[in-house]
C-alpha cells in the first residue's frame, strides 16, 4: 500500500544489471569452453546479486505477495548463496569445469538444485498472483527454473540457453519497477486538477444530469463473457464464496442540453475522434501498451452512444442534476490515472479498468458512494480501486469529501 521508492529503482537496476552479467558470464564459457578467471568473477558477481535482488523483488510486491512469495525468495535466495560459495571455490581451486564443479559437491549440489526448483516456483507463482508485476515475468520464472534443472546434465550451450529464461523474467521485473516509479512520478506531479468552481448547494438546472449504466460483462460478444465467467468461478472458488454477475459500467453525463458518453474502451476499432479522447493508458504492461492494439482510452464522447445499452440491468441511475458537480466531472476527466488496464500497481488490492474511472470519477466529485453499488447478486471488479485511489490522494482532488469535511 506505498508508492514505488528510491530503494525499488535500485532493485530494478540490480534486477536487470546482474543478470546481464551472468548472461555475459554462460556466454563466455560457452566461447571458452571451461572454466576462466574472468568467466568465474562475472559468475561470482551475478550470482552474489541475486539473494539480494530476488528479497528486493519480494519486498517491492509486499503486502500483495503474500506468504508464498516470502518462502519462495527466502529458498531461492538461499539456494545462490550456496551456488555463490561454490564460484569461491571453484576460483580458490582452479577447477577446470562445471562437470568437475558438480563432481567435488556431489549430491550438496543435487539438494540445492531442488531448492532453487522449488523457490523459483513458489516465487513466480506468487508474483501471478500479486499482480503488482507483469505476470508474465512469473510464468517466466516458473518455466526458467524448471528448464535450468531439467539442463543441468547438458552440455554448456544447454545449460546457458535455460539460464536465460529465469534472467529474462528477473531483467522485465526490474524494468516494470523502474516504469512503476517513472509513472507514479509523472504523474504525481502533473496531477494539479482545475479548481473547483464556487457553488451553491442544491443548485440544479434540468440540464445537467449525471446517469450511471450497468452492463454485464461481455455483452454483446460471447469471448469475453464466458472468459469473465470463467475468471469469476477462479476468483470466488479462492475467495469461497458464492459465483456472481460481473458488470462494467458506463456514465452519460447531460451539460447545457449536450449529452456525453464517459466510458473506457479500447483505442482500436473505434470510429471516435481524436478530440472525443481525453486520455490513454496501456493493457497488461507499458511495452505492450507501445502498440495500439495494447491501449485503453477513456472518453469523453459528445453525443456518443453506450454499446450494448439495450443489455443494461436496472439503470440509468441518476445520481445528480448538481449543474456544478456535472461540469466538474467532465473537468476530471483528462485526469484519470492512466495506470495499466488489468493490473494493481497503485496496490489498492483491485485491478485497474473501467470501473475504476466510473468510481474515481463520482468520488471525486463527492458523491455518496455507499449509496452506489452494482445490481443485485453481482459485482463490479475494479470498482474499489477507483475508490482507493480516489481517497488517497485528497488533495489533489479539491471537491472530494476527504477536504470538504475538513
Amino acid at each position: 500500500m506505498r508508492p514505488p521508492s528510491r530503494a525499488d529503482a535500485m532493485v530494478g537496476l540490480a534486477a536487470i544489471g546482474f543478470s546481464v552479467v551472468y548472461l555475459v558470464s554462460d556466454a563466455i564459457e560457452v566461447a571458452q569452453g571451461d572454466f576462466s578467471t574472468l568467466r568465474l568473477c562475472l559468475t561470482y558477481a551475478g550470482e552474489a546479486a541475486i539473494p539480494l535482488f530476488v528479497l528486493g523483488l519480494y519486498a517491492a510486491q509486499r503486502p500483495r505477495i503474500g506468504r508464498l512469495g516470502l518462502f519462495g525468495a527466502i529458498a531461492y535466495a538461499y539456494s545462490y548463496v550456496f551456488f555463490t560459495a561454490t564460484v569461491v571455490y571453484a576460483l580458490a581451486a582452479g577447477t577446470r569445469n562445471y562437470p568437475a564443479l558438480v563432481k567435488v559437491f556431489g549430491a550438496s549440489m543435487t539438494v540445492h538444485g531442488l531448492i532453487m526448483l522449488v523457490g523459483g516456483l513458489a516465487f513466480g507463482l506468487a508474483v501471478v498472483r500479486a499482480g503488482v508485476l507483469p505476470r508474465w515475468t512469473g510464468v517466466c520464472l516458473m518455466v526458467g527454473v524448471v528448464l535450468v534443472a531439467a539442463a543441468s546434465g547438458l552440455p554448456n550451450v544447454g545449460r546457458a540457453l535455460a539460464e536465460t529464461v529465469p534472467a529474462t523474467a528477473f531483467i522485465g521485473m526490474g524494468f516494470a519497477l523502474l516504469n512503476e516509479r517513472r509513472t507514479f512520478r509523472a504523474q504525481i506531479t502533473s496531477m494539479t486538477l482545475p479548481a473547483a468552481k464556487p457553488r451553491l448547494d442544491g443548485a440544479s438546472t434540468d440540464d445537467a444530469y449525471v446517469d450511471l449504466y450497468w452492463l454485464p460483462l461481455g455483452a454483446g460478444g460471447r469471448s469475453v463473457r464466458w472468459n469473465g465467467r470463467i475468471f469469476e468461478a477462479l476468483v470466488s472458488h479462492h475467495e469461497r464464496r458464492p459465483v456472481r454477475d460481473l458488470y462494467h459500467s458506463a456514465l452519460e453525463v447531460g451539460v447545457d442540453g449536450r449529452p456525453y458518453v464517459i466510458e473506457m474502451g479500447p483505442a482500436w476499432g473505434t470510429d471516435i475522434g481524436d478530440r472525443d479522447v481525453a486520455c490513454e493508458g496501456a493493457v497488461g504492461s507499458r511495452w505492450l501498451g507501445r502498440s495500439r492494439y495494447f491501449r485503453y482510452q477513456v472518453r469523453s464522447w459528445r453525443n456518443g452512444v453506450i454499446p450494448d445499452i439495450g443489455e443494461a440491468v436496472d439503470s440509468p441511475h441518476r445520481l445528480t442534476t448538481d449543474s456544478d458537480q456535472v461540469h466538474e466531472l467532465l473537468e476530471l476527466v483528462p485526469h484519470f490515472p492512466t495506470e495499466i488496464w488489468g493490473r494493481d500497481e497503485l496496490h489498492t488490492g483491485d485491478m485497474w479498468n473501467s470501473n475504476s474511472l466510473t468510481a474515481w470519477l463520482l468520488s471525486s466529485i463527492g458523491l455518496r458512494m455507499d449509496d452506489i453499488r452494482p445490481p443485485a447478486g453481482g459485482r463490479a471488479p475494479g470498482w474499489t480501486a477507483g475508490l482507493v485511489v480516489a481517497r488517497r490522494r485528497p488533495l489533489l482532488h479539491p471537491r472530494s469529501p476527504a477536504v470538504r469535511s475538513g
